[in-house]
């Protein structure tokens, strides 16, 4: 450790008033870790210790998804003295042996709930990509909410604050944590898994726009050079595309896709599948198969629709 804990016996008046603050607070007597290395800059130690307060029992992330980002934090940083501090607490609060094994290890855990799934790749994205995907941000944000995220943010933000201040001044468990190399490590975002859960998330999106006409949701998701191809051979461009949507012609009542495959190459990505259309031609009712494949493009860590074809389906069956 390259920087010994203030003794508590010769501890100044500030010092004292941080150790006697957080003594009575949730998490009892300092024992090392952070704030023991806070100490040495006693105003810094009581607001990071407020914080914390807070973080880890007073905001409106309940105990098991807390624990769970503050252990992806620790994987993240290989903060071997913030994961075994958490680890007993993650358990005890419902996360799997299992799910920590994978964390630590650098793999995708395998999550049976929602809420554990959306934190995990709200967290992992942040850590690894330094960004959120707008899919991953509006999933988490309808089944979280607003003040949620906002909570979920700061805590990773003050576990990772913790875990840099563990790596700077090399402050270690007893027994030492073993940690995935950085490049035997999977990030969510970058991994097969994930980006082919992102496309799909996307698709969905996009159905939903053309099911609205919401030619301002749609806009987004399309690369600047788009291009869609219909089954009668025209070719539009992503402005004349979204025209075309925005215009009201065509009313889509039902798109149900089957099927469907991804396929991943590096940033770019090659989905498939048919798709069974019930719409509306200036208002007339229509039945539409076909068999489509478009072109995906990852950019910045975010995925863009730059191709689209559709072929009837009884002309490739």
């Amino acid at each position: 450790m390259r920087l010994e804990y203030v003794d508590i016996e010769r501890a100044t008046p500030e010092q004292r008033a941080v150790i006697d603050t957080v003594a009575s607070s949730p998490r009892g007597p300092i024992r090392g870790g952070p704030i023991g290395i806070w100490l040495h800059s006693p105003e810094f130690a009581q607001r990071a210790q407020h914080l914390g307060t807070f973080c880890r029992f007073q905001s409106t992330v309940p105990p098991l998804l807390s624990e769970l980002t503050i252990l992806i934090c620790a994987a993240h940083w290989h903060a071997g003295y913030e994961w075994s501090s958490h680890l007993g607490p993650a358990l005890k609060a419902g996360l799997s042996q299992d799910a920590a094994d994978a964390l630590r290890r650098g793999a995708r855990p395998e999550f049976a709930e929602v809420d554990q799934k959306l934190v995990y790749r709200f967290v992992s994205e942040l850590l690894c990509n330094k960004r959120i995907a707008p899919s991953t941000y509006t999933a988490a944000r309808d089944h979280f909410g607003d003040r949620f995220l906002v909570d979920l943010a700061g805590i990773a933000g003050y576990y990772t604050m913790v875990a840099l201040t563990l790596r700077a001044f090399e402050v270690e468990p007893a027994t030492p944590v073993q940690f995935a190399s950085d490049e035997a490590a999977t990030s969510l975002a970058s991994g097969p898994t994930g980006a082919a859960e992102a496309i799909e998330e996307l698709e969905l999106q996009r159905r939903s726009a053309l099911g609205a006409g919401d030619a301002a949701k749609l806009a987004p998701l399309l690369g600047s050079d788009f291009c869609f191809v219909h089954s009668s051979g025209l070719t539009e461009t992503k402005d004349s595309y979204l025209a075309s949507v925005a215009s009201g012609r065509i009313t889509y009542r039902a798109l149900n896709a089957s099927d469907e495959v991804t396929d991943l190459f590096g940033d770019c990505a090659i989905r498939r599948g048919d798709l069974k259309m019930e719409i509306e031609i200036e208002g007339d009712p229509a039945h539409r198969n076909f068999r489509y494949t478009s072109l995906w493009s990852r950019a910045s860590g975010e995925w863009k629709l730059l191709f689209w074809q559709n072929l009837l389906a009884d002309l490739v069956a």
